[in-house]
């Protein structure tokens, strides 16, 4: 019997009915069995990462896969050295900083090291060796120093990558970009399977709802070599939506209305996973049922970024039918207006607030994990789960951005499966509102929307979005100056070829100083 309490044969078979492949079997915690040994084969087989740059530092991050022992129970090993590195050049033959941390079970392996005394705006490579072993080289970039006005940046907004539904060739093109930085507006993973016929791939295992099934979840994304390789071109900053833990949770409540206490240790084991496979910094492990998430980073004098965490703090949906939770389209009700409700959470939203007003650069992005924008319809339902649902925290959010003395402003979002591009207002002014700022939503990177074409007319019923597209499947690719911010929408050609092509759909600039998008 194991420290769980369920007998070998029991844990077998229970991995077997989950038909859970053999190599990510050992993304499952087991029981130590003794000396760590010798690895018999190469444990960086989930690549490597980095992420959360500053101007002076990055994070990053890889997770050992160990030895699987007899292929049904994985050897769970004792601390395992690993020796890391940082180059100043692509050949790994400028040694800059260098160190040893211990990988260990408590952990998934995984390991985050925040490397310090780096040069600002300015390139690195990193990898790392355990025993006979050597990772993958990869290769990050630092933020310009806080006193700078660099000429420009150029980065990649994507959002909403179902294993199942589609090829992640899109992360081909953004890994051969040289890009100064990735920003993933969340779910990363899916806990479920794809919702339409035929898909290209299988996750191979059950709905997770424990840490060994959400390691295994993430081991089977990482298997992706796109993925891996966009991980290992630039730094990323990730925040999550709802399927890193269940479609459509509020707080801590289930869409199912799981009783708190199952549903709580349920978030606490996603959360867990989600630290364990993230270039986050060891700031942020998480603490019990809670991981901080939203922060900001300062891209020089250029640019004040601020990520936000729109599921962890949420009150729930309003206006469902009694005994209903998650996600539905409802006729607004009183509960829906009530001033008190928000979608960040009182503390998130006076630090977001703070952060705004006080941050002196030439432009501020918000990044969120939906659409802002409201997206009406000719019946007058709206979704409760996305800022339709939260239109007082909404407007606290908008009037937030226009109290900013930054000259540019914009929001990107994800999320809803479509493109959009659209122009924000503070609608408690006269007329058509006063204008705030820009929004750009990314579309899916490979989850399929199969009402796309309804999705789009009802967009575009809001007369500030000027561009609306739920059929195509891609990410945002981004370059911001000090006098423009450019977005491309590009989309993969066929989701389901994993050799897929990209194209542009359409491109939009925002400028400080001009109240519409140009394109």
């Amino acid at each position: 019997m194991d420290r769980a309490g369920a007998p070998t044969s029991l844990r077998r078979r229970r991995a077997l009915q989950a038909g859970v492949p053999a190599s990510l079997i050992a993304a499952f915690p087991v029981i130590a069995r003794g000396a760590a040994g010798r690895l018999k084969s190469n444990p960086f087989t989930l690549g490597v990462a980095s992420g959360e740059p500053d101007a002076h530092s990055v994070v990053i991050w890889t997770r050992l896969l160990l030895d699987e022992g007899d292929g049904w129970e994985p050897i769970v090993h004792p601390p395992v050295p690993v020796r890391w590195q940082v180059f100043e050049d692509p050949a790994a033959s400028r040694l800059v900083a260098g160190g040893e941390v211990d990988a260990v079970a408590e952990d998934a392996h995984s390991v985050h090291v925040s490397v310090d005394g780096l040069k600002p705006g300015t390139r690195y490579w990193y990898r790392f060796e355990a025993g006979s072993h050597r990772s993958p080289l990869g290769a990050t970039k630092t933020l310009p120093s806080q006193a700078s006005l660099p000429g420009s940046v150029r980065f990649a907004v994507v959002s909403c990558q179902n294993f199942e539904d589609g090829f992640f060739s899109a992360y081909r093109e953004i890994a051969s970009s040289e890009l100064d930085f990735v920003v993933h507006l969340g779910d990363y993973i899916y806990e479920r399977g794809a919702l339409g016929p035929n898909p290209v791939r299988r996750h191979g295992m059950s709905v997770p709802t424990t840490l060994g099934e959400y390691r295994a979840r993430y081991a089977r994304y990482r298997s992706d070599p796109m993925l891996r390789a966009a991980h290992a071109a630039a730094p990323w900053f990730v925040i999550w939506d709802d399927h890193e833990v269940e479609d459509d949770y509020a707080g801590d409540q289930s869409q199912d209305l799981h009783p708190v206490a199952f549903f709580r240790e349920r978030r606490a084991a996603a959360y867990r996973a989600y630290y364990e496979h993230m270039p986050l910094r060891p700031t942020n492990r998480p603490q019990d049922a809670q991981l901080a998430l939203y922060r900001s980073a300062m891209v020089g004098a250029l640019a004040g970024m601020h990520f936000l965490d729109c599921r962890q703090y949420r009150h729930s949906q309003a206006c469902n039918p009694p005994h209903s939770g998650g996600a539905r389209w409802v006729t607004p009700c009183a509960a829906m207006a009530d001033p008190a409700r928000s979608m960040l959470g009182t503390e998130q939203e006076r630090w977001l607030a703070r952060r705004l007003a006080a941050t002196g650069t030439r432009w501020q992005l918000v990044m969120q994990s939906t659409l802002l924008s409201p997206a009406p319809s000719v019946s007058g339902r709206v979704s409760n789960d996305t800022w339709d649902g939260y239109p007082a925290a909404r407007d606290r959010l908008i009037k937030a951005l226009a109290a900013s003395p930054a000259d540019g402003r914009a929001v990107f979002g994800g999320d809803i499966h479509a493109f959009v591009a659209a122009s924000l207002r503070d609608r408690s002014a006269p007329g058509r509102g006063h204008w705030v700022g820009a929004e750009f939503n990314a579309g899916s990177l490979s989850s399929a929307n199969p009402r796309h074409r309804t999705q789009e007319d009802r967009l575009l019923l809001n007369p500030d979005i000027r561009f609306a597209d739920g059929g195509h499947r891609g990410y945002l690719s981004c370059k911001l100056s000090r006098d423009a911010l450019e977005v491309t929408f590009r989309a993969t050609s066929d989701p389901k070829r994993a050799d897929a092509t990209m194209q542009s759909l359409a491109r939009f600039t925002a400028t400080p100083g001009r109240d519409e998008l140009i394109g």
